[in-house]
């Protein structure tokens, strides 16, 4: 993110484009993304709502680099050895980390277009990843939609049972099928873990067949 001049000098040393996202992620995790206008995250930084404009074009740039924060946080490192469904794996649990670290901002990761920057940047950089490690580039949609899918969805639903606290307690004389019960309690690291296996596995089946099959002759 590049710093545009202030157009009064150096008169606010502590504001540029990655200390405001800081800022902001620091209110939605606080307050949650409703709180997040300019006017609030102005007077969090100390300036008034025209001169953050200076610096940002809007609220939705704004959101845009709050999510652009979070993903970052996912680990994208290729250690010696290195398989994809591991690095899946590694994804997969660095995701869950930060959206467990930021429960109230993953709902803007959740909602965010993929076909637009910050995820549409984290998409080529994951691509990089998973082609590096040995996912041929033409299945690298398929695995990133399918992972993507379970993981975003399953995420929203835990961090949205974070934030409304502890479930509810079990009824005196409730039968074994109460719902209100059993479903919080199946958002659990252990049902993400399983869930990542299973999709993992079904993925590595299609993408050994991608790679084997032979490449096309141009006609």
């Amino acid at each position: 993110m590049s710093t545009p001049k202030d157009p009064r000098g150096n008169r606010y040393p502590h504001l540029d484009r990655p200390a405001i996202a800081r800022a902001a992620l620091a209110l939605v995790d606080r307050e949650g993304a409703a709180a997040l206008t300019v006017r609030r995250l102005a007077a969090e930084l100390g300036v008034a709502a025209m001169t953050l404009y200076h610096y940002v074009p809007s609220r939705e740039a704004v959101v845009a680099d709050v999510v652009g924060l979070v993903v970052d946080e996912m680990d994208l490192s290729v250690a010696p050895g290195l398989t994809w469904p591991e690095g899946a794996r590694q994804v997969g649990r660095s995701l869950r980390a930060a959206a467990l670290r930021h429960p109230r901002a993953f709902e803007l990761v959740a909602v965010a277009p993929s076909d637009e920057p910050p995820l549409l940047d984290f998409a080529v950089r994951l691509r990089a990843f998973y082609v590096r490690l040995g996912v041929p580039a033409g299945a690298f949609e398929e695995v990133w939609s399918v992972l993507d899918a379970f993981e975003t969805g399953f995420l929203l639903l835990e961090t949205q049972a974070l934030l409304r606290g502890t479930p509810p307690a079990r009824a005196p004389g409730a039968d074994d099928d109460d719902l209100a019960v059993r479903m919080p309690a199946a958002l659990s690291e252990a049902a993400y873990e399983e869930g990542l296996e299973i999709i993992i596995d079904g993925l590595r089946r299609r993408v050994r067949s991608e790679a084997g099959r032979p490449a096309r002759r141009p006609s």
